[in-house]
């Protein structure tokens, strides 16, 4: 069982994951295919087991604390039907993370990884010198970022916007991996596509909070009243994504310049 005493467990066991798939697909060229492949599987599994009680911690936080904007009757019902609904959900959600790490498909994984440190399933490309290798293999990973951000806007679907929200996370994983070996502009890039994933990240929190207050709104308990306090909320909701966008479109032209600098774009 997960010990509940370990701070951010959870979220420091996800965040692993996502680095560690991030990796071996941006990396593949240099890394067995049948290995790595099994890896990103087993991985994606493990993440998506843990996922749902974090997300729902941090999604109970930010609509709790966006509550006490509204202040007075509002604040108090919204705040209660929240509280509700999201003990529930974690309670669901807990019991899944137990289940994985209990299980021993999770110990085959953690071994699977020991021994892949241990003895890095490499292809011959991974023999050729690193500033000739990893410059090219970080590129193509900014490279589809900017294919995913070309076109957004204010008025662009949220889908949109997550998915370059994924692409932004893999190309800054992959910067941040290569800056020890390549030097300074590379880990400049990692810092300005930090700041992308920061902004890109609370704009999905943004979504996914939207998307939960008007399944609340919708359910059959919650009363006129209830769900006047809930779209007020909402509405607090949809101001956070669309200073999210902005603040996105701001800092990209930076961004844009930093991988000029790094030679990746």
């Amino acid at each position: 069982m997960l010990r509940r005493d370990l701070p951010d467990a959870v979220h420091q066991m996800r965040v692993s994951a996502r680095r560690l798939r991030s990796g071996l697909k941006v990396f593949a060229p240099l890394i067995d295919r049948s290995w790595a492949t099994r890896m990103r599987d087993e991985l994606g599994w493990m993440a998506s087991g843990l996922g749902e009680a974090r997300d729902t911690e941090v999604l109970q936080a930010r609509l709790d604390a966006h509550t006490a904007e509204l202040g007075g009757d509002d604040g108090a019902r919204a705040r209660a039907l929240i509280d509700t609904a999201m003990q529930s959900r974690l309670a669901l959600a807990r019991d899944a993370t137990d289940q994985v790490v209990a299980s021993d498909r999770y110990l085959d994984l953690l071994e699977d990884l020991v021994d892949g440190v241990r003895r890095p399933p490499l292809t011959s490309r991974a023999d050729r010198p690193a500033d000739r290798v990893l410059p090219g293999l970080v590129a193509k990973a900014f490279d589809r970022l900017e294919r995913r951000i070309t076109g957004l806007s204010l008025d662009t679907p949220s889908a949109q916007w997550h998915e370059a929200r994924i692409a932004a996370k893999r190309a800054r994983y992959a910067a941040d991996a290569v800056a020890p070996v390549i030097g300074s502009g590379m880990g400049r890039l990692a810092e300005r596509l930090a700041e992308v994933t920061e902004v890109l990240g609370t704009h999905q929190d943004a979504h996914v909070a939207q998307t939960a207050l008007r399944e609340l709104a919708s359910a059959g308990s919650a009363s006129g009243q209830d769900a006047f306090a809930l779209g007020r909320l909402l509405a607090v909701e949809q101001g956070a994504e669309m200073a999210d966008r902005r603040d996105f479109l701001a800092l990209w032209p930076s961004v844009r310049k930093a991988a000029r600098r790094a030679g990746v774009a």
